[in-house]
């Protein structure tokens, strides 16, 4: 490949891959601090966990976390494609930067004398053996000793660290701790997270999906701890309780109290189901949301989850 190829390629799938990989973290952040921040609903809401009202792009967003489902005649959107354009973009950076310039930035015969084809396959064997070790130890170690495995896989990754830095230029051994780390938690979404938001959307529906056999070191759940769906179910829901819902946690939720307050009322406690899909409502057509007055429940543009 040629000089100006690789500068194009790289100029394009760089960009793609920085926003790609903002929007990724920036929706995981913001639907950690929305179950953070998540009110106790109003009385005889069944099935709502939590509601918070939201001031962004020129108007207020109603957001509700349904543990019931969504509004079939909407689309259903997904948080998966972040992820995938992160780290296949990265594959294609990695190729482009480290692989087709012959080497260059991948090799210093000062620390290593490696061949171009010997150090590609000791760039993916880090990537792969990186994220075996990951699904078949490390994630059946944090269901058991929870912390210690965590500390132990940092360890680990310091390991990585130091060992690429005896075999690859600087700027390649730092790089590929990034790689390594962007593959676990790419890995993540597309093994286990994605797995159970279908087996969820599933259950809700209705339908039995195939269901995932659990590890024995992802521990196993008790039935009697699982909490039925509020709301109509239907018989084929029943044998999924116990692959599909996990044990569920107390975790406190503020009571919302008077709108015009600036403290929020004591603690109290509800169930906290963390695996759920949330439900967000948006007052407003397209993108501008338009002020509603307080209490309305007029339903714009109706949009759960996304893309």
């Amino acid at each position: 490949m040629d000089a100006g190829t690789r500068e194009i390629l790289d100029l394009v799938f760089r960009w793609i891959h920085v926003v790609a990989g903002i929007m990724w973290i920036g929706n995981s952040l913001l639907f950690n601090w929305l179950d953070r921040n998540l009110l106790s609903p109003a009385a005889g809401q069944e099935g709502i966990q939590g509601e918070i009202w939201l001031l962004h792009s020129g108007g207020f967003y109603y957001v509700e976390k349904d543990l019931r489902g969504w509004d079939r005649s909407r689309p259903l959107h997904w948080f998966k494609w972040q992820a995938y354009t992160t780290w296949l973009t990265g594959v294609v950076l990695l190729g482009v930067v480290y692989y087709a310039s012959g080497g260059a930035l991948l090799v210093d015969p000062a620390v290593a004398d490696l061949s171009l084809l010997h150090a590609v396959a000791l760039s993916l064997g880090v990537l792969v053996g990186g994220w075996l070790i990951y699904d078949l130890v490390i994630s059946r170690l944090l269901a058991q000793i929870g912390g210690a495995a965590a500390a132990i896989g940092l360890v680990l990754v310091v390991l990585v660290a130091f060992g690429l830095t005896r075999a690859f230029s600087g700027r390649a051994a730092f790089l590929h701790v990034g790689a390594l780390l962007g593959t676990l938690m790419a890995g993540n979404v597309f093994r286990v997270i994605m797995p159970s938001q279908r087996q969820l959307v599933a259950a809700v529906e209705g339908r039995a999906p195939r269901p995932r056999a659990r590890s024995a070191g992802q521990g196993a759940v008790n039935p009697q701890q699982l909490p039925d769906l509020p709301g109509d179910r239907t018989d084929a829901e029943q044998p999924l309780r116990q692959s599909l819902w996990p044990p569920t946690q107390l975790a406190p939720a503020r009571d919302p109290g008077p709108r015009w307050s600036g403290r929020s009322a004591p603690a109290q406690h509800s169930l906290h189901l963390p695996a759920l899909a949330p439900r967000t409502r948006c007052h407003g057509r397209g993108r501008t949301c338009h002020a509603l007055p307080p209490g309305c429940r007029t339903q714009g543009k109706h949009r759960t989850g996304g893309r």
